[in-house]
């Protein structure tokens, strides 16, 4: 057994991240669990939060998180620094609205923990805030966003915080969120003009300026980044949501170019765990395939893929993307008891029109 954990512990450490490495953080696990083996179970699903969080598996990493964060309030400082474990919680903490499973009460309860937390330790609550408002935001309880805005921005900044290019990027999401355009791409300038950058952005600044950008009528200018953007993502399943957001500012500017985009794409959006960004690729491929309308160009979808019984050209497989994509906001209104994710998928579709 030792053995193989040494072999297995070998494969892992030279491999990039992606669905091997945690198929094989997986099977670490088992051995370990079996074993007894906590210090190796603990390290493995330490790897596993990382790796699922940003590669397509959040699903994967909240219930390997549930599990560390059990053993360490049991064990402490002998598995792990509290500063790394509470890092790793802003990370779960993030995609907790993501799945329609999830109950709000649940989600509630997880973020109450996380402030528990960080106040205990002697950290801002900066984090804390800005995914409560994250959460509130996302499922429509947003009638205090501005108030829960202004309370993370005030907040004091310390070790645990973002790096200030995400926060910034966090900002321009904001302003894009209320439609106030303009303002989103005024405070998006730093980041446009390479003064603020990190392993995210402005991978995803590029994206969610596109269509706002088409919208304010700076078609030539959101072209030019949507050049540099798509180089910056290119095969990377993390930025599923931003290729979702490429292919609908191709759709109204390069059909040609869209196709291209969501052929590369499209098989991260049906192979994701994570719902959300499911939904919101869904929503581009809605909007792309209306615009393709009854081109009779076959596009080159996975070999997986058998959804529907005919070729696979705009027409025919716009009904089913469309329809994947009710689905699925019909389960987050229903976990949130609203219709406020319906409504603002039908809203987008319509602008886009």
């Amino acid at each position: 057994m030792e053995t193989n954990l040494e072999e297995l512990w070998d494969q892992i450490y030279d491999m990039p991240d992606g669905p091997q490495k945690i198929a094989l953080l997986e099977e670490v696990i088992r051995i370990c669990d079996i074993e007894n083996n906590l210090q190796e179970s603990y390290d493995a699903r330490k790897e596993l939060v990382e790796c699922a969080v940003f590669n397509g598996y959040p699903l994967k990493a909240l219930i390997a998180f549930t599990w560390l964060i059990s053993k360490w309030e049991e064990h402490g400082e002998e598995l792990d620094d509290e500063y790394d474990i509470l890092w790793d919680y802003k990370w779960i903490a993030n995609r907790l609205i993501d799945f329609p499973q999830i109950s709000l009460d649940q989600i509630d309860a997880i973020m109450n923990d996380m402030k528990e937390k960080y106040e205990k330790y002697g950290y801002s609550l900066r984090e804390y805030y800005y995914y409560l408002y994250l959460n509130k935001r996302d499922s429509g309880r947003s009638d205090t966003i501005h108030e829960d805005f202004e309370r993370w921005q005030q907040t004091s900044r310390d070790i645990m915080s973002d790096c200030k290019a995400c926060d910034l990027h966090a900002v321009v999401c904001h302003y894009i969120h209320l439609k106030e355009y303009q303002t989103a791409l005024e405070k998006a300038q730093p980041i446009l003009e390479g003064k603020m950058q990190c392993a995210e952005v402005p991978h995803n600044t590029y994206a969610r300026l596109l269509v706002p950008m088409f919208h304010l009528g700076k078609v030539d200018e959101a072209k030019a980044i949507q050049k540099k953007g798509i180089k910056l993502i290119k095969g990377n399943s993390e930025f599923l949501e931003s290729f979702g957001e490429h292919v609908e500012f191709l759709a109204v500017t390069d059909l040609n170019k869209a196709v291209q985009v969501f052929e590369e794409s499209v098989g991260f959006a049906l192979e994701t765990e994570d719902v959300n960004s499911k939904l919101k690729y869904y929503i581009s491929a809605t909007i792309f395939f209306e615009k393709m309308g009854e081109n009779p160009t076959l596009i080159r979808m996975p070999t997986t893929f058998n959804a529907i019984p005919s070729e696979p050209t705009a027409a025919n497989l716009y009904p089913w993307f469309r329809s994947e994509a009710a689905k699925i906001a019909t389960q987050f209104d229903q976990r949130n008891g609203n219709r406020f994710v319906t409504a603002s998928m039908e809203e987008h579709i319509a602008e886009m029109q």
